[in-house]
């Protein structure tokens, strides 16, 4: 019960309160192209009412239209470096387009990466669906959303891979063994974390490594105990 309620806390902090949700974590489900936003402004009202769920979901759509605007802005600004065009000639270049398309009445796309995403079918879901791959693929058509995916996805979600490793170190690094080159401390928490993954990955439904393994160990203990009978009898004869 204890431990529930601890749970309950937790949850509480992070997804119970409307006002303390992580906006980076909304957009990151948006950028899942299986899902998009129609999948998240669901459960914003699912879990939170019309009321609630309204707010965060007029909060997530300006929130991914500021991200967007920036990276936009910085796409802009690098590729203005990059150009090595005199004005005169971007000029002459673009009233010559603008009466070319004012002749022909075409009109460029005003639509944004974002809409154009936001607008497209979402991809069939699939537990072998690769959402980085995709946007590998993809970040030709969407390049400012591709550099977005790129940092966004790559946030942790939580703490506890770094916490797990800081305290594997603690049971490397102790008052005895203080004196070890980094180098060295590296080479013991990944040689640890390798056996115990090749261990996990041998096991079957069964649990027949386990019960190997307890076989074994029971069998050392039956053979050390016996040892340490027959040494008892030889100091008794």
């Amino acid at each position: 019960m204890s431990m529930a309620e601890r749970m309950r806390v937790k949850y509480e902090k992070y997804w119970g309160n409307p006002d303390s949700v992580n906006m980076l974590l909304l957009i990151a489900i948006v950028l899942n192209p299986m899902q998009k936003i129609e999948y998240v402004n669901y459960f914003l009202d699912y879990f939170f009412g019309e009321e609630k769920g309204g707010e965060l979901k007029s909060k997530l759509s300006k929130c991914i239209k500021l991200l967007y605007q920036q990276y936009q802005s910085s796409e802009e600004a690098s590729e203005a470096d990059t150009q090595d065009v005199q004005a005169n000639n971007i000029n002459t270049d673009l009233h010559g387009m603008g009466f070319f398309l004012q002749a022909t009445g075409r009109r460029t796309n005003t639509r944004s990466e974002l809409d154009r995403y936001l607008q497209e079918e979402c991809e069939p879901y699939s537990h072998k669906f690769d959402i980085l791959n995709w946007w590998k693929v993809n970040s030709t058509r969407f390049p400012i959303l591709g550099n977005m995916a790129r940092e966004v996805l790559a946030i942790p979600v939580s703490t506890v891979a770094s916490e797990s490793a800081f305290s594997t170190r603690g049971r490397v690094l102790d008052p005895y063994r203080s004196s070890l080159t980094p180098r060295m401390v590296e080479a013991l928490v990944c040689t640890g974390d390798w056996l115990k993954e090749d261990l996990f990955s041998a096991l079957d439904d069964d649990g027949e490594v386990l019960q190997q393994v307890d076989q074994d160990i029971f069998s050392s203990n039956d053979g050390a105990c016996s040892m340490a009978a027959s040494i008892d009898n030889l100091d008794d004869d």
